[in-house]
């Protein structure tokens, strides 16, 4: 995991539970698709999951990249379902609606 966070970001009113929830989604499914991809590349092939911050003035932009298998176009349309997943059943937990469903 590399990180590039930007110096001198001021504090951002957040609901924590909520972008817990968020992160460890993008984490676990960077994760996921760069080991997936390292069990299938060649040797040499070197998982890796990248999260930067930005201040954007009135925003702070959090990006979060892997060069893992990347998600297929026919997946992406449903990318905010809830529990929307392509993991193998009990592998996946999808992403809660509002109501935390």
């Amino acid at each position: 995991m590399e990180r590039d966070f930007a110096a001198g970001i001021p504090p951002v009113e957040l609901v924590p539970q909520d972008l817990t929830r968020v992160f460890l989604n993008l984490f676990g499914n960077g994760f996921y698709a760069a080991d997936k991809r390292r069990r299938e590349a060649a040797d040499g092939f070197r998982p890796m999951l990248k999260v930067t911050t930005r201040d954007r003035g009135d925003e702070v932009e959090i990006r979060v990249r892997d060069n893992g298998t990347g998600i297929a176009p026919e997946f992406r349309e449903k990318l905010f379902q809830p529990f929307f997943t392509t993991k193998p059943t009990g592998e996946g937990t999808g992403l809660p609606d509002a109501d935390g469903h």
